[in-house]
């Protein structure tokens, strides 16, 4: 019993304390793993940032803010526009492929050529879907579809639809202005002032700054709209003088050719052409004023008063220019001398262009004005067939049937009335020209419309003539001619010049 006791002792003291054991590999399992950690974080301060690619988990899906424009196919836009690369745009094709890439949720699965394109599709605006599309059909569908209310308000306006080839501006052809280099007014202007025009140039005014004038004006410029524009073509060079230049234009709307006179870009021109607005402006209500009983009468006067002075239709303001357009006429009577050869008119055709000359002068001296400027250069024929008869009258034995033909109706107007002024408001001493110029001018007394009268007998003699009949060379001897045909200058003028 005793020495089984005993065995059972001994048995005993060889199994091993658990305890102590599990401690102990607690403890170093516990050690190297804080020094695998610690290996770990020793390498990573030493490795490179690109290497720490972070593997995303493919099983959540990823909805950042791009992600979210290109799965629903909103084009922002704002502060926070998400910018599409142009090259991007190239096609269609391209941009229906861009949405299949970005239908992946993860951002690593995106193709490298695509992760810069934020935005499968840039939304069409006016014009920018028509230039990169592939095919006519696919156009016509861009621009037939508005894709914003600015799109759908330029489609129903018909703005867009203007924009054609036929708005393109033509070529401009040759210089119509002598000197053509630019010196000032932004390049517009030569050193004279004078704007410079080439031929097929078009003046394009709002209708709004347009100044209507008499009553065949409505239907000279046929635009009722405000908000339209009055497009003037330029065809040639009429003429071109001291004060302006005259174009013969025609109104793009009404197919109607006119003539455009643009003053010289000064302030002293410009203050003589309002004088000449205000002139053909008193002409129009000393027509519309009057007695009402002698209506009739004033109605004729107004008749006569049209018929013998060139009708102003419009006037505006072009690049700092004033412009005025007037109906257009045929020749001038210096042009009509030089195609003769400058042989005389018969004195049947010369006795019914002044009589018709000398109405006009009438009518404005009732009216206290003075044209100051007639010459043969400033009476125009109303027409070229007229011209034409005329050039051809006194030859092949056709001269009586030619002059009865030529007496009927009126032939002539007086135009130019850059230098015209009313009676007691005279500015002005050098007026005239000076084959034409008045005693009391180159003498220097008061004038009235008298002068007019006699500008109108030395262009009567130069018409039967050919030739002027006072072609002095400078006052002096302009005043030395008069004596020599006339007689002496009365003591009076004398006097007072």
């Amino acid at each position: 019993m005793l020495s089984a006791l005993l065995a059972s002792q001994s048995n005993t003291s060889h199994i091993p304390d658990t305890n102590k054991i599990d401690s102990t590999s607690n403890n170093n399992t516990l050690d190297s793993t804080q020094s695998r950690m610690k290996s770990e974080q020793d390498s990573a301060e030493t490795a490179s940032p690109s290497s720490l690619e972070v593997t995303p988990d493919t099983d959540s899906k990823v909805y950042d803010r791009t992600t979210k424009v290109a799965k629903t196919g909103y084009s922002d836009h704002g502060a926070h526009a998400v910018v599409v690369d142009e090259e991007s745009e190239s096609s269609g094709d391209v941009l229906s492929e861009c949405d299949e890439e970005l239908t992946a949720t993860n951002p690593s699965q995106w193709p490298q050529e695509s992760r810069h394109r934020l935005t499968p599709k840039k939304r069409a605006s006016p014009g920018f879907g028509l230039r990169h599309a592939s095919s006519s059909n696919e156009a016509s569908q861009l621009k037939g579809k508005p894709t914003s209310l600015l799109h759908a308000a330029l489609q129903q306006g018909g703005i867009a639809a203007s924009l054609s080839a036929q708005d393109v501006p033509p070529v401009r052809g040759e210089c119509l202005t002598n000197p053509s280099d630019p010196i000032s007014n932004d390049g517009a202007d030569n050193t004279e002032g004078n704007l410079i025009v080439h031929e097929h140039d078009l003046l394009k005014i709002p209708t709004r700054k347009v100044h209507n004038h008499s009553a065949d004006t409505k239907s000279f410029l046929n635009n009722n709209d405000p908000l339209g524009v009055t497009t003037f073509q330029v065809m040639g060079l009429l003429g071109q003088g001291t004060f302006a230049q005259v174009f013969k234009c025609k109104n793009l709307d009404t197919g109607k050719i006119c003539a455009v006179k643009i003053v010289k870009n000064k302030p002293a021109y410009t203050r003589q052409a309002t004088m000449e607005i205000d002139v053909f402006k008193t002409m129009m209500k000393e027509s519309a004023d009057g007695d009402p009983h002698e209506r009739g009468s004033e109605s004729k006067e107004t008749r006569n008063l049209k018929d013998y002075m060139v009708s102003l239709l419009c006037y505006f303001m072009y690049k700092s220019h004033l412009c005025l357009v007037f109906e257009l006429l045929g020749q001038n009577l210096y042009e009509l001398l030089k195609r003769r050869q400058f042989r005389g008119l018969s004195v049947g055709i010369v006795r019914d262009l002044m009589k018709q000359a000398t109405t006009g002068v009438t009518e404005l001296s009732q009216r206290k004005i003075v044209h100051c400027d007639l010459k043969p250069e400033n009476i125009l024929v109303v027409s070229d067939e007229v011209t034409q008869a005329m050039v051809d009258s006194n030859e092949g034995g056709k001269s009586k049937e030619s002059d009865k033909g030529l007496r009927k109706g009126n032939s002539i107007k007086l135009i130019d009335f850059g230098s015209a002024c009313f009676e007691g408001s005279s500015g002005f001493t050098y007026i005239q020209s000076r084959f034409y110029r008045s005693p009391e001018v180159l003498v220097g007394v008061n004038y009235d419309s008298a002068i007019d009268m006699w500008s109108l007998g030395c262009v009567a003699a130069e018409l039967f003539l050919g030739l002027p009949i006072l072609p002095g060379v400078h006052e002096l001897d302009q005043l030395g001619r008069i004596q020599e045909m006339i007689g002496d200058m009365p003591e009076w003028m004398l006097d007072q010049g």
